[in-house]
């Protein structure tokens, strides 16, 4: 059962304590403040609760690519408290997917990561890596 348990008007993060996984939605324009926020608060959420998967939807959103580089930093430390695998649904914004790719390529080393185009392919793929 899913529980909200972030949200702002832009940003929803619900979590299934029984799948130990947490479901993000990005939707529109994100102003940097408001990423950043949101992405302190995630951390904030791995020291509550347990984390194993995250599934990231920014089918809908715009994010940019600076703001990246402040997620890899600070989420660093969410991959030693037990988050193994993430899983992004693509957007179709161009600076969002580099933003995404740039993420990708800085954790790779750290965690699964995998890009999907829709969220039964992203479930597929996090239900075949459960442990």
């Amino acid at each position: 059962m899913n529980t909200l348990v972030y949200k702002n008007e832009n940003i929803e993060f619900k979590y299934d304590p029984d799948r130990k996984e947490l479901y993000q939605k990005w939707d529109g324009f994100i102003k940097s403040s408001t990423f950043r926020d949101a992405i302190d608060e995630l951390v904030n959420l791995a020291d509550k609760y347990e984390i194993y998967y995250i599934v990231s939807d920014t089918t809908t959103t715009a994010l940019a690519p600076k703001d990246n580089d402040y997620a890899s930093r600070v989420m660093s430390p969410l991959f030693g408290k037990g988050v193994k695998f993430m899983a992004f649904l693509m957007s179709e914004q161009s600076l969002t997917n580099m933003a995404v790719s740039r993420f990708t390529k800085a954790n790779k080393s750290e965690i699964n990561i995998g890009h999907f185009a829709n969220l039964d392919e992203a479930q597929k793929w996090v239900e075949e890596n459960r442990f």
